[in-house]
């Protein structure tokens, strides 16, 4: 399986700098560092080891009483290296008989956060044992229900074939003004539960629209209405309350899938319109593109004359649009102060020093949203020769949070591989990009439902832990998997640190 995390590395360190002699055993996500205490006289109790999980902040600790005299753990505490400490949950006293090793489990009070060394105490009648631990690398979990949506089980009263695909997600937690009983659009249906959660899909032939209460847990309504392209795929939707500054609440960007099939190939630029329920859309109209920094690029061998649409569409209400007030002079332009912010999808080249590049992430940043200045003159994210993701890494999708732009991309190897996997990369100013050099999630991890395809990744991050609604996570993700027992779905999947 492909999976950021431990390696045998890290292994050899924790027993090089172990030095205090006793056994120790070592579980999950135990890494690094692991100060054994002391024995403690009265009861005569040692830590065996410990599990620290940043992705659950749960502690496992394994205390051994090797004395005569039943012992009691009431409490558990925990403190970060600089003196930070607060307290873990214990459901019930734990009590552990002589020669008995006993497993005592708890879940903390704050994040534990990846790469950080703990104190960890335990307490048993008013004495206490403790031990040092580096918490477990950040690592997403599938959701055991996998998949949500799938081919192979449409939901009641699906006309024509259910291919769910290409997800595109957004969280409020104010339920977009609308609860459980409430009308959906003009659709003759209401809400079966409060929509915390709204989606919006591919389906192959059309746009679908479903919402949930905990991300896990779907109602789909349908296809979406208004839109009069031939093609209506792989949908990018912002929500904002205020309007985007006063108008609609939301905005959907699409590709349209409009290749000409020639030998000089072409697309359509992308499509736009808005609604104020998600489902009813007007305004409907292509994208307009700046004319020295276009989009696309039609009848050229450049990075820009093939485009797959959109892959994800950043609304900074606080863009100062910086460099825009001399729009003839492009290197002034900050493309991270815009109002909005657009990686699309290019691809199909030959370039120097590349083998055949069939998909990539470029950037464009505009002012309303509508009029985009394409940045640069290559993508920002390129595959990487050599790797997983040697012929694809397209399909970005950004989160924003401690000081780092996050991203999550689709990647593969091959022609026509461009489902392979899921990388992750990170950036500071949204154009040089550090990759991960393995997939967070991949097609051969043995999971059945993506067996044959896993990407399209879209991630929300909340701070506050989508506020009690699904999993106590900070980020969570919905991505594509394809398999000849399922077909197409849609899975879930969610961890503590990106």
């Amino acid at each position: 399986m492909h999976r950021r995390g431990v390696t045998p590395v890290l292994g050899v360190m924790f027993l090089i700098l172990i030095t205090v002699a006793s056994t120790i055993a070592l579980y999950g996500n135990v890494m690094g560092m692991l100060r054994l205490p002391e024995d403690n006289y009265m009861y005569q109790l040692t830590i065996e080891a410990v599990e620290l999980d940043a992705a659950e902040d749960r502690i496992v600790i394994y205390v051994k009483n090797q004395g005569d005299e039943t012992a009691e753990i009431d409490s558990v505490y925990v403190r970060t290296l600089q003196g930070v400490g607060y307290k873990a949950y214990l459901q019930n006293t734990v009590r552990i008989s002589p020669r008995e090793t006993k497993k005592i489990e708890a879940v903390a009070s704050n994040d534990l956060k990846a790469g950080e060394i703990y104190i960890v105490k335990v307490a048993p009648s008013g004495v206490a044992l403790s031990a040092t631990a580096l918490s477990g690398t950040a690592e997403w979990k599938e959701y055991s229900g996998n998949p949500l949506l799938s081919q192979g089980n449409p939901p009641a009263g699906w006309v024509g074939t259910f291919e769910p695909y290409y997800p595109s997600v957004i969280y409020d937690s104010s339920h977009f003004g609308e609860d459980a009983g409430d009308p959906i659009g003009g659709t003759g249906k209401t809400y079966q539960v409060t929509p915390y959660y709204k989606m919006w899909f591919d389906t192959h032939d059309g746009i679908a629209f479903a919402y949930s209460e905990d991300g896990k847990s779907w109602y789909v309504v349908g296809k979406i209405t208004g839109l009069t392209a031939a093609e209506q795929r792989h949908p990018v939707v912002l929500y904002d309350a205020g309007g985007f500054g006063g108008g609609a609440k939301y905005r959907i960007y699409y590709w349209t899938g409009a290749l000409d099939n020639s030998s000089v190939k072409q697309v359509d630029p992308i499509g736009y319109a808005e609604s104020n329920d998600g489902i009813s859309w007007f305004n409907e109209r292509m994208v307009q593109q700046d004319p020295k920094k276009p989009l696309v690029i039609k009848g050229s061998s450049t990075w820009w004359y093939h485009v797959y649409g959109a892959s994800h569409v950043i609304y900074n209400a606080s863009g100062t649009n910086k460099g825009a007030s001399t729009p003839n002079n492009y290197s002034d332009d900050n493309p991270k102060t815009y109002k909005f912010i657009m990686f699309f999808d290019v691809g199909d080249v030959q370039q120097p020093g590349y083998t055949w590049v069939y998909e990539a992430s470029a950037l464009a940043y505009s002012v309303d949203g509508i009029h985009w200045i394409r940045y640069g003159d290559q993508p920002v994210l390129l595959p990487t020769q050599g790797k997983w993701d040697c012929n694809y890494a397209y399909h970005a999708h950004i989160v924003y949070s401690d000081g780092k732009y996050h991203m999550w991309y689709s990647g593969g190897s091959g022609n026509l591989h461009y489902y392979d996997g899921i990388g992750y990369a990170y950036s500071t100013d949204l154009i040089s990009w550090t990759k991960d050099p393995e997939p967070v999630f991949h097609k051969d991890d043995g999971v059945q439902w993506r067996e044959d395809r896993s990407y399209t990744p879209w991630v929300l991050h909340s701070p506050t832990k989508f506020d009690g609604h699904g999993d106590s996570y900070s980020y969570k993700m919905w991505f594509t998997g394809k398999s000849a027992a399922m077909g197409y779905a849609i899975g879930h999947a969610y961890t503590q640190e990106p």
